[in-house]
Order: structure tokens, then C-alpha cells, then sequence
């Protein structure tokens, strides 16, 4: 005899499978790999000085990675999170003022850097730098 599934069945079903399978794979996946030696892998682990506060940098996996490193550089994928200059901001910064429910944000340039003068937490005004472009040339949201 089958039990029908109610909407919130479903749902709670559909949660569950979301977050709970890939975080099963993902947890076999480092344990896995974290158990085999070395020798079975058939490469040494090289350490990256890295802080745990501090990005390394697409270089920083380039010395273990190169096969990856070459077919991400020439992807979109590699233009999808950029800093900010002159080539990977798309968006027009001369005192360009957007407004979005009673907010006015004004984009802007100030020695050399892309900024915005937005609504703080506070709800004051306050200068913001534009640290990182996203999209490249096919989505470009600062």
C-alpha cells in the first residue's frame, strides 16, 4: 500500500536531499582523500604558506594544479570574480546615482579607486570602495 506525500513531505524531502547528500559526498570525498598516502596519489602534497585570513590567489594553486590552472585561465570562470580597474569595472563610476526603494547610491571615483556612497548599516550615507568586479563581459555587477 502506498502513503501519499503531503506538500510539506515533499518539501522537507527535497531539503534534505539538497543539504544532506552533497554534504555526505563532500565529507567522503576529504576523508577519503585525506586517508590516502602519498605514494597512492602519485604526487607529494607541497604546503602553500597561506593565513587563514589572507586569498592566495589563482598562482597559489598553479604550481600543483597547471593542466587546471590552463583551462580555467582561458574561461569565463577566471573573469568571474576580478579586483577592480580599469579593464574589469564595466560600469559607468562618473557620479552615476542609481536609486532603489528611497535609497540613492552614487557610483563614483576617487584617487584611482572605484567607489560607492551608499546607506551604511547605520542607515547614514557613507563611502564605500569597490573592491571586486563580477561577471567579466557577460554579467558585469559591481
Amino acid at each position: 500500500m502506498r502513503i501519499p506525500l503531503t506538500l510539506s513531505t515533499k518539501c522537507l524531502l527535497i531539503v534534505l536531499a539538497v543539504l544532506v547528500l552533497p554534504g555526505l559526498s563532500l565529507g567522503l570525498f576529504f576523508f577519503k582523500a585525506k586517508a590516502l598516502p602519498a605514494e597512492k596519489t602519485g604526487h607529494a602534497a607541497v604546503p602553500v604558506p597561506v593565513s587563514p585570513k589572507q586569498y592566495a590567489g589563482a598562482g597559489g594553486c598553479k604550481a600543483c594544479h597547471q593542466a587546471e590552472f590552463s583551462a580555467w585561465q582561458g574561461s569565463h570562470h577566471a573573469l568571474a570574480m576580478q579586483e577592480a580597474n580599469g579593464q574589469s569595472v564595466l560600469g559607468d563610476f562618473n557620479n552615476v546615482t542609481f536609486k532603489y526603494h528611497d535609497v540613492a547610491s552614487t557610483f563614483f571615483k576617487q584617487d584611482g579607486k572605484f567607489m560607492v556612497r551608499t546607506d551604511g548599516p547605520d542607515g547614514k550615507p557613507a563611502d564605500y570602495p569597490i573592491a571586486y568586479a563580477f561577471g567579466g563581459h557577460r554579467c558585469n555587477n559591481t
